[in-house]
């Protein structure tokens, strides 16, 4: 097997005498897609912040691309529940933040073709749909070309079909460019659906490891999964 990406080694947090992880242990591969599932407060946000370089663990070590995380890697990007976009920028601007020139402008609008929102570019954030200001905030991430995506939770707050549709259009874009991916999701049935590995968090520990279907059409199979996953989580 081809060396990990990403080691995470017995890490560990603990905020004053509250300890939220206890002795995480995982290994992300190239084009990995991996899920975090569980309750709330069971410390799958906690997880992705330590992975981002938000905050440091109290214990253990995550090892990316042969050096150990203390702080936000250029080779990661993240995409959060709130679109996080700058109001008073259009589109395009707010893909190509701080960067200028041709080839920034041509990349942006690549991007925008990439997630079908080609016409959209000189629009206002306030003039889109919430779906399209993810569209926008996943071409934001993408500009970078990073290794890694972090997605903490970014599809909740859209409606079903929309939902549906972003599942779609990211799974696309992840396979197509290679990226390994971690997903925070409360919702298993997209967890069983996006990823490749489900990784159950409960009570702070890593509880089990489960591989999901590589038939992502095959319905019946991904439900089977789901419905497991729940189990798990609903159990004691």
């Amino acid at each position: 097997m081809n060396e990990p990406l990403m080691t995470i080694k017995n890490v560990s947090k603990q905020y004053g005498n509250h300890l939220i992880l206890e002795n995480i242990n995982l290994s992300l591969y190239d084009n990995d897609f991996i899920a975090l599932v569980g309750k709330s407060g069971g410390g799958k946000s906690t997880l992705l912040r330590l992975i981002a370089g938000f905050e440091p663990y109290s214990s253990g070590e995550i090892i990316f691309m042969n050096q150990r995380i203390t702080s936000l890697n250029k080779q990661m990007r993240i995409m959060f529940q709130e679109d996080r976009l700058l109001p008073w920028m259009t589109v395009s601007e707010n893909i190509s933040f701080r960067s200028r020139g041709q080839q920034i402008k041509e990349k942006a609008l690549s991007l925008l073709e990439l997630v079908g929102l080609e016409d959209f570019a000189n629009y206002y954030p306030i003039q889109l749909s919430g779906g399209q200001r993810q569209r926008v905030s996943l071409a934001r991430a993408l500009m970078a070309n990073p290794k890694l995506l972090l997605l903490d939770e970014p599809l909740s707050a859209l409606d079903a079909l929309t939902r549906l549709n972003m599942q779609e259009l990211i799974m696309d874009i992840c396979s197509k460019q290679h990226l390994t991916t971690i997903l925070v999701t409360h919702d298993v049935d997209e967890a069983a659906r996006m990823a490749n590995r489900i990784v159950v968090l409960k009570h702070g520990r890593k509880a089990d490891e489960i591989s999901a279907p590589e038939d992502k059409t095959n319905t019946e199979e991904i439900n089977l999964i789901a419905a497991q996953i729940k189990t798990l989580i609903l159990s004691d």
